[in-house]
């Protein structure tokens, strides 16, 4: 997989468990992990890491090694396909809560 930029150093001044609080709540309004307890989403915040892109990056690269699951978080990430004559195809938009990769 091919990445363009990674900012995991995007932290706010936020305490760490202030932080993990923020990110729960995020991860229950993601449809595939509602319903489960909150120490199980805590471990996956724990778990996690983040990044953020700018505008116009690809974060996968089709037929590239993906061994994760991606939860966009905020913003909207747009699914391309490239065809065989150079043409750029949208397919998909993704938005906070959708999720991508699981098909890896």
């Amino acid at each position: 997989m091919s990445e363009n930029i990674d900012n995991t150093s995007n932290q706010s001044p936020e305490t760490p468990t202030q932080a993990r609080q923020v990110i729960t709540v995020h991860l229950q309004n993601i449809p595939l992990l509602k319903g489960l307890p909150a120490e199980l989403l805590n471990e996956i915040g724990k778990r996690m890491i983040f990044r953020s892109y700018p505008k116009n990056s690809f974060v996968l690269h089709k037929g590239g090694k993906a061994d994760f699951l991606i939860f966009l978080l905020s913003g909207q990430l747009q699914v391309i396909d490239i065809s065989s004559d150079g043409r750029i195809v949208g397919l998909s938009f993704l938005n906070p809560g959708d999720y991508a990769g699981e098909l890896s």
